[in-house]
């Protein structure tokens, strides 16, 4: 309940703000925020409508905001007509505003002390849904009739300037938007009210992007300044706990990674003392005389099929080894059929192991 209140002040004051400061510029005519007609040279906020720039949005893997503004600084020229305005990183991406101001509207864009495209401040706070906005300032026309944009659940802003298409259907096929989708109607003034309510929601570091370089001989309202940054600062210290308990969610998601990273370790370190106990098998088959080659045979045989081998010891008679396999019977079965040997017999008896049958068997070589 107090959150809401405080939200509604934060609203309530920001609106006051928007009303006094900040002129909506259609490229023919300027309209404070209560749609009323006016000319300010040098406006405080400067909302730029679709129809006076180019916009392109660009997807970037890369996390950190700074990082990835250096990267951005060295493709952008070095003119006032191009601004960049770099998203939150959602879904391991990174949205990025590329503005493109036409030079016809270049006078206005670089007096205004804050200059704000109108579809970067719709993708922050515009509803859901397909939603058409007349654009009308009394009686005068003010930029294309109509502008019309769809915003889902898991996708970005979509955002269509009257005068491409005339019609509703039109647009709604231009912007893949289902025919059963309701519209929502905004009017000119709507619309401006909507804009005086949430122009405060947008990220810190766009208002960077949005302020013009040009140093200016009126001092900036500071008054109201300091008021905003008050209140935006109690919004802010509220959102603190939410932001608390999202962190701790992202630690144990952490942990769990940690966990399952471990576990695939310990199971690679498993699989390599295996093969190490492989190649100390071979080594202490080294000892047997190099005439046996029926017990090497047998050595590569179990070798081949991934018989674990613990020791191994041979004469020019018999060859001894224990070791651990699925089936130990099996294995007599198969070592049967090789050549060269003459009788199998098991020393000890055959037990379960933990991967499988643990036996000790002694093999009689056929005489040379």
């Amino acid at each position: 309940m107090i959150g809401k209140r405080m939200d509604k002040k934060v609203a309530d004051g920001a609106k006051r703000l928007a009303l006094s400061a900040a002129v909506y510029f259609s490229g023919q005519e300027q309209v404070r925020l209560d749609a009323s007609p006016c000319n300010v040279a040098k406006p405080w906020l400067l909302i730029l409508a679709k129809s006076c720039y180019q916009e392109e949005i660009e997807s970037f893997p890369i996390k950190s905001a700074s990082e990835l503004k250096q990267l951005l600084e060295l493709q952008r020229p070095k003119d006032a007509l191009t601004r960049y305005f770099i998203g939150p990183y959602i879904n391991n991406q990174r949205l990025v505003y590329k503005i493109f101001i036409d030079p016809n509207y270049a006078v206005q864009a670089s007096a205004a002390r804050l200059l704000v495209p109108e579809t970067v401040l719709l993708s922050e706070f515009a509803p859901l849904g397909f939603t058409s906005i007349s654009l009308y300032a009394t009686q005068t026309v003010i930029s294309a009739q109509h502008l019309w944009y769809y915003k889902g659940p898991k996708q970005g802003l979509s955002v269509l300037q009257g005068g491409l298409v005339q019609t509703e259907d039109a647009a709604r096929v231009m912007l893949g938007v289902s025919s059963a989708a309701p519209t929502q109607q905004w009017h000119f003034s709507q619309y401006l009210n909507v804009i005086s309510e949430n122009w405060w929601r947008l990220p810190l570091g766009w208002w960077l992007a949005a302020r013009n370089v040009q140093e200016h001989k009126e001092p900036l309202p500071w008054p109201k300044l300091f008021g905003a940054g008050i209140v935006i600062s109690i919004v802010y210290g509220l959102a603190s706990s939410s932001y608390l308990h999202f962190a701790n969610e992202w630690r144990a998601k952490q942990l769990v990674n940690m966990s399952n990273d471990v576990t695939q370790r310990l199971g690679e370190r498993e699989s390599f003392d295996g093969n190490l106990s492989k190649l100390s098998a071979l080594k202490k088959a080294g000892e047997i005389e190099a005439q046996q080659l029926h017990a090497w045979n047998i050595i590569a045989f179990l070798n081949i099929n991934d018989i674990d081998i613990n020791q191994i010891s041979a004469n020019n008679e018999y060859l001894e080894f224990s070791g651990e396999t699925n089936s130990a019977t099996d294995l007599v079965t198969q070592l049967n059929s090789l050549a060269g040997v003459a009788r199998i017999e098991f020393i000890s008896p055959v037990r379960r192991g933990r991967a499988g049958e643990t036996f000790r068997l002694r093999i009689q070589l056929v005489a040379n």
